[in-house]
């Protein structure tokens, strides 16, 4: 019965993943930003799903912490990597989650401040 019970958690899991990436993909595709990456909405599950991925490896495990991560790679493409400041702080194991949030926000409004000309 345990294995049984195990094996349905895990499902559940997948389940309310799937549902999150979906969730995300709507909100990217409202905020309709034009210059984000990737710049094709077909391509926004497959991204979402990644980005979701790779977040776990920073540590960022709640929800709202691997969507900060989400959004900041999405207004941020390949410049995130490139950005030494924000890249100390989420790959510090001695910095707290909400940090590591904290950075990816600002990282991404100071880039949609920029090129929306806020």
């Amino acid at each position: 019965m345990k294995l049984f019970t195990e094996r349905h958690l895990e499902i559940l899991e997948n389940i309310e993943i799937e549902k999150y990436v979906q969730d995300v993909v709507i909100d990217l595709k409202e905020f309709n930003f034009n210059w984000a990456y990737p710049n094709r909405k077909e391509e926004y599950p497959q991204f979402v799903y990644r980005a979701y991925k790779d977040s776990l490896k920073y540590g960022l495990e709640t929800q709202k912490d691997c969507y900060a991560f989400i959004i900041a790679w999405h207004t941020l493409g390949d410049e995130m990597g490139k950005i030494k400041w924000l890249m100390d702080i989420i790959e510090s194991e001695e910095n707290y989650t909400w940090e590591k949030r904290e950075a990816l926000l600002c990282a991404s409004y100071e880039k949609i401040d920029e090129v929306e000309g806020v």
